[in-house]
């Protein structure tokens, strides 16, 4: 939807831009694009235009911060009337276990630092935007309300971010994306999404 590729009513983008997708499993995620591309009659050559696959490495947050000024190259300009503007990419990294180097994931004080060097490098200084996919405790019990979830680990993952989501699993089996219970610092237009769920056949 970022991208602009595909619509959603009700949530129209006005400024469509690339996604950079930091992944532990980048096999998975270009076998899924494959099978949306078809299901969707969406040209697989666009979507990798605006929809780059990267394969995770775990580093040190000061370091992956330092890959933030390359992302930059990645611009999406769109044109609007006589105005051009160049937008930049949102990243997305999956998950952040995966990513980013910790001596103990309930440290809040390391969990903190490392999501203000993010912030810092990443949205304040080149004005990218952050997605960080988490996970969420293995025994929890909650997946139905997202106002009763959190987090696995260290609390400043959630405190420290603009905006928590969840995914949630709610009557029938329906998933959403949910910000009842998740943190946000504006208003939304939206307090969850729901999901519809598809299964495809693809020959790999």
């Amino acid at each position: 939807v970022a991208t602009g590729l595909v619509e959603i009513a009700g949530l129209p983008v006005s400024l469509p831009r690339r996604i950079v997708y930091y992944s532990e499993h980048p096999e998975q995620v270009e076998m899924i694009l494959n099978v949306m591309c078809h299901e969707l009659g969406i040209d697989l050559d666009m979507v990798n235009d605006m929809f780059k696959v990267v394969d995770a490495v775990r580093l040190p947050p000061e370091r992956f911060a330092k890959g933030a000024k390359g992302l930059l190259k990645l611009n999406h300009p769109v044109t609007k009337g006589d105005i051009t503007v160049d937008v930049t990419p949102l990243l997305v990294v999956d998950t952040v276990s995966a990513s980013l180097v910790s001596a103990d994931e309930n440290d809040n004080a390391g969990a903190g630092a490392a999501v203000n060097t993010i912030k810092q490098t990443f949205y304040r200084k080149y004005n990218i935007s952050t997605l960080f996919v988490h996970h969420t405790p293995k025994d929890n019990k909650n997946g139905s309300d997202g106002s009763k979830m959190t987090l696995r680990g260290a609390g400043a993952f959630e405190a420290d971010a603009h905006q928590v989501l969840f995914v949630t699993v709610r009557k029938g089996g329906k998933r959403w994306l949910d910000i009842a219970g998740g943190k946000v610092r504006f208003t939304p237009t939206h307090r969850a999404i729901p999901f519809q769920a598809k299964v495809s056949t693809a020959i790999a």
